[in-house]
């Protein structure tokens, strides 16, 4: 069984996440994968009250992501929602054997050296590499922040803004 959404959400748990995406997938059980916050005992205490009613919260390292989806696919029983701080985790959990069919992008905030790409999306170059080499390996990557936004293909960004990434 696959997780129901995979989501890279530099926010985690949020209000467009929680009213959105967990009560559109029946969501029961939330998986943060961050190796920042799996170490942080304040963010933790945080993000478990911020979870929805009814549901569980785990919170693992991008490598314990990929070991547990290895050892025995996370442990997937019910609906469940993955949450990436950014795609660097997404990527080194998924090169590291943590396989998912889709991923949608929601957030990832601007600064310097990083092109936003729709709404609140912006990637830097070696992110925009990291995410044409998951979609080689045939992941389904799609930008997404909420239920009521279009779904906009890795493809056409790639095309549009890194033609040499290909």
């Amino acid at each position: 069984m696959y997780p129901s959404l995979v989501r890279i959400d530099n926010k985690l748990i949020h209000g467009q996440v929680v009213t959105g995406w967990v009560k559109k997938n029946g969501v029961k059980r939330i998986i943060i994968v961050d190796d920042a916050t799996k170490n942080d005992s304040f963010m933790k205490q945080i993000f478990d009250m911020a979870k929805p009613p009814g549901t569980t919260l785990e919170i693992l390292s991008a490598e314990e992501a990929a070991q547990k989806w290895k050892d025995d696919k996370l442990g997937i029983k019910t609906s469940t929602l993955v949450l990436f701080k950014d795609v660097e985790r997404a990527y080194t959990a998924f090169m590291n054997g943590f396989r998912y069919q889709e991923l949608q992008i929601g957030c990832i905030g601007g600064g310097p050296g990083r092109i936003n790409l729709v709404g609140p999306v912006c990637v830097s170059e070696a992110e925009a590499g990291m995410l044409t080499e998951m979609k080689s390996c045939g992941l389904d990557i799609y930008l997404q922040s909420t239920e009521q936004t279009k779904r906009v293909s890795w493809s056409s960004i790639q095309e549009r803004f890194f033609s040499g990434t290909k």
